[in-house]
């Protein structure tokens, strides 16, 4: 459960450089929360819980979508950068 914290962990902190790092303490606890809730009462693989995890994220507002903005963004450079090269 520890690793697949720091996992969901380092994708928010990544994902939104810009959030508002005064309520980084809230997030990790929702975090914490989300990774019990998705653990259950049975044994689960690493890739499993961390797949959950990964796909709650969202729903919580832990990523507010600034992240998928930002890797658009990127896309949108990179394609711009090629159409001037070629």
């Amino acid at each position: 459960m520890d690793r697949v914290y720091e996992v969901a962990l380092a994708r928010l902190e990544t994902s939104e450089p810009f959030r508002d790092k005064e309520r980084d303490g809230e997030r990790r606890e929702d975090l914490c929360k989300l990774v019990l809730d998705q653990t259950g009462t049975d044994r689960i693989e690493f890739d499993t819980l961390c797949k959950r995890v990964l796909a709650n994220m969202p729903g919580l507002g832990l990523l507010s979508g600034s992240g998928a903005s930002l890797k658009r963004m990127g896309t949108l450079m990179l394609s711009t950068l090629g159409d001037q090269a070629g």
